[in-house]
Parts: structure tokens; sequence; C-alpha cells
């Protein structure tokens, strides 16, 4: 079995696959592992691969990064997620996976399930012309849904590839979230945001009032989930965060209003 530069013997390679199996609950084989997927830094610094297993389904694995990228925020994010009923996926974290490294068999890891293979797909990845005119409007408000978590919860680095578009639920899922902002007003969240919007559409998409209705449907939708269970997520920002909670709480004391002319003035 190779993982990237990795040779991974038949001791370690029994080993990688029984982390797998008991991840994923099946017993399964990993077949490979890449660094080709994506050009991020964690990709290209020797701290991310993406597993093919069984040739049908791909798991992340990815080392601490240091201390700005933390994988506690993950399960933060995970478990606001689940509070508020927006689609999530399994991460777990593992003491070390056994590739022929040092950092790597002694790392703290967090592995996280991508799915089966060609069900979906990084924004940046994606074409406009790969969503049909229907599942455009779906788009459209899971985008706004998911700017909503990110601005809210201070999501910091929402490049397009850490969005993906599940073509089968029809659903746009955010993923890496190892990094909060304590800003209370983060533009760098919502001019990702709105780059996203102008990929896929067009500079002035807010113009269409049909366009501009659907999104803010999506956003105030998820916003007013925030709000309202903004006691109960405040006891989750401070089981895995130190501080965190206050720059919460000042964002969504604020209007939605400011987020969303934020994305529509970029």
């Amino acid at each position: 079995m190779k993982i990237g530069e990795y040779e991974l013997d038949s001791n370690d390679s029994a080993e990688a696959n029984k982390i797998i199996t008991d991840f994923l609950n099946y017993t399964c084989v990993i077949i490979n592992g890449d660094v080709s997927y994506n050009n991020g830094r964690s990709f290209l610094e020797d701290k991310q691969y993406r597993l093919n297993i069984d040739s049908s389904r791909y798991v992340g694995i990815k080392l601490r990064y240091d201390k700005m990228f933390r994988h506690e925020n993950e399960f933060l994010v995970r478990d606001i997620r689940t509070k508020i009923g927006l689609a999530n996926y399994g991460i777990k974290r593992i003491n070390g996976f056994p590739m022929d490294s040092s950092k790597w068999r002694d790392g703290d890891c967090l592995i996280s399930d991508w799915g089966h293979v060609d069900q979906k797909t990084d924004l940046y990845t994606l074409t406009s012309d790969s969503i049909s005119q229907q599942d455009k409007v779906i788009f459209l408000g899971e985008l706004g849904k998911n700017a909503a978590l990110s601005y809210a919860l201070g999501l910091w680095d929402r490049r397009s590839s850490n969005f993906v578009w599940d073509k089968n639920e029809k659903k746009i899922i955010s993923i890496d979230h190892e990094s909060i902002s304590e800003e209370e007003i983060d533009k760098a969240i919502t001019t990702a945001i709105a780059n996203i919007a102008v990929k896929f559409f067009d500079a002035n998409w807010y113009m269409d009032k049909e366009l501009k209705l659907t999104f803010v449907a999506g956003f105030e939708s998820v916003w007013s989930e925030i709000v309202m269970n903004r006691i109960e997520i405040g006891i989750i920002f401070d089981k895995y965060t130190i501080g965190k909670k206050e720059s919460f709480l000042k964002r969504i004391s604020q209007s939605s209003t400011l987020p969303l002319a934020l994305i529509m003035m970029q």
C-alpha cells in the first residue's frame, strides 16, 4: 500500500486498514492515498492525504496543523451543525497513523469521511455548467445557509475548496473548520462567499430579485436557528474553545443585514 511517498509494509498496512475499518464500521481496504486532490498548504506540506477506500469511497487524514488550526474546532462545528439540523460528515481523532515518519506515527491526526467516489465535488473543482438550472436554485439557497454558518461562527479560510456540493443529496457542506476568527466583523469570510456566488452566477447576481431572495432565505433560516439556539451553542463553544464564545455572541447580536450587505457589495 502506498500513501503519497510512503510505502507501508504488511504490518503497517494491516494497522491502517483496521483504523479505517473501525472508523467506517465495516471491513475495508485502503487502495492508496494521494496528494494531488488539492493544492492547499496541508497537501503540499505532507500534512494531509486523501485515502482511496475500496475504489468506492474517500477518507481524509490530516495532521494537527499548528496552533491556529485546531482539530477541536472541527468537533465544535460538527456539534453546532447537528444542533441546528445542517448536514454533517463523520470525523474522528486518532493518536498517530502507521506511516514511516515520526510526525505521522506520533502525530495528532483527524480522519474524516469524504463520502462515495463522484458523489461530492468541492466548489473549486465544480463548474457552473455542471449544475442544472433547477439545481442552481437549490445550490444558491444552500450557499446562503453555509454563508450564515461561516459568518456567525467565524469560520476562517472559506475558500471555494472548503465547500463541497453533494449532487445526490443536493446540499452544500462546509468542510475544514480548524481555524476560527475572533473578529467581530470578518470581511474575509463575506468576500470568500461573494466570490463563490460570482463563480456560479455572475457579478450582479443579487440584482436578480429571485436569486437574491433565494440566497437570503437560506441565510436567514440558519441565522435564525443559530440565534434561537445561542445559549446551547455558547455551551458548545465553551466545551471546545477558550475565549471564542464572546466573539460569536457579538457577531450574532448584530442584524443579519450586515453580513448580507457585505456579501452583496463585494
